[in-house]
């Protein structure tokens, strides 16, 4: 019998409701940027941003969908960059929650009684709703939003989004212009405090620094994870899913870092605590405790993170040797260093710490 195969999502809220789509389209996130507003453009493009050389809009979901906008963005919201084919579109959100799996029967566009839960806004960038835990998701239809945005020519004038540019915006007081229409501002976030915009300018100026790839299959996808407030390093093709913390059951006579058992939609999932091979200290978990579900060798094992920090392309060419960098890890247990915001980061082997701790053993038996 052919097993029906899963479609990894990303889960991200924006105004109160939770959108999710597929992992595969993401190819960076990060922090939110000062914008560049388009004249003339849809009001649902709010501007654009030069990430490595590529002009990318930035879509506001609560303008596509026809609910009500704010338009007070906040620094702590991010940009999820995501690609189809060719195309590109930035989309803002408020919170980056997790990682899961699903399956096509659990997609659908009606509730009870033939009612659709997809307004007529909506049809063409929602594929459907999953219900999870009591919440509904709506199903981002990318390519149907690539095509749209691709459609409506935008004239941008890539003068103004340079890294002299945005530095000329520091050393002034960027002001909304006076007689400012309220329907579109020329300025990006205008009632932004001075502290505030330089921070969104600043952020703005190291998107455009970071040195562009040549092509995309020299890159190596990494997910950044926190431990101890410490960042590390994950292969993401080992990453199947993130999800919260639930009930555990304990496992006698096992070591330390085995944390239990957790029931994950009918799977019994042994979690396990990475710090100690780490040299870093066992801390208890607590309720908003992260399990990153990774597969190795067609074992499904659940690490305990702290948070998950960023999703980065890293070509493989900047991963240094960790002869001296960490020498308190097994080297054995890294695949190198790299320089992240002015910091090294360890990436984690974590196929050949599983099998030199014959954690992947002990999980089969």
């Amino acid at each position: 019998m052919n097993e029906i195969p899963e479609t990894s999502y990303t889960i991200f809220t924006f105004n109160n409701l939770l959108y999710a789509v597929e992992t595969i389209f993401i190819e960076q996130m990060f922090y939110l940027p000062e914008l560049t507003p388009i004249p003339e453009s849809p009001p649902d493009i709010i501007g654009v941003v030069n990430v490595r050389g590529e002009i990318i809009p930035i879509m506001d979901l609560n303008r596509r969908f026809g609910y009500r906008s704010s338009e007070e963005y906040q620094l702590s919201d991010s940009i999820i960059i995501l690609r189809w084919a060719t195309l590109q579109v930035g989309i803002i959100v408020n919170t980056i929650k997790q990682v899961i799996n699903i399956l096509p029967d659990e997609i659908t566009s009606q509730l009870s009684y033939d009612q659709p839960l997809i307004k007529n806004e909506e049809k063409n960038f929602i594929d459907g709703i999953v219900s999870r835990e009591n919440d509904l998701i709506l199903l981002l239809n990318l390519e149907n939003i690539l095509r749209y945005i691709d459609s409506q020519s935008l004239q941008i004038n890539k003068e103004n989004l340079t890294e002299e540019k945005y530095n000329l915006y520091l050393q002034d007081d960027l002001g909304k212009p006076e007689n400012e229409s309220p329907l579109k501002s020329s300025v990006f976030c205008p009632n932004a405090t001075i502290y505030e915009r330089d921070i969104l300018l600043q952020r703005a100026i190291n998107l455009t620094k970071v040195t562009r790839q040549k092509k995309v299959t020299e890159t190596k996808p990494i997910a950044v994870i926190i431990l101890n407030n410490e960042r590390f390093g994950v292969d993401l093709t080992l990453v199947r899913e993130l999800t919260q913390i639930g009930k555990i059951t304990t496992i006698p006579c096992t070591p330390a870092y085995i944390i239990g058992n957790m029931n994950f939609r009918g799977e019994i999932l042994t979690l396990i605590d990475i710090k100690g091979f780490l040299s870093l200290p066992l801390q208890s978990l607590i309720p908003k405790s992260i399990i990153m579900i990774i597969e190795i060798q067609g074992v499904r094992l659940g690490i305990t993170i702290d948070d998950v920090y960023d999703v980065i392309l890293l070509n493989p060419k900047k991963i240094l040797s960790n002869s001296t960098k960490f020498p308190s890890i097994n080297e054995n247990y890294l695949e190198g260093v790299v320089y992240d915001h002015n910091k090294m980061m360890p990436i984690l082997n974590l196929p050949v710490l599983f099998s030199q701790e014959k954690l992947l053993l002990e999980e089969a038996v």
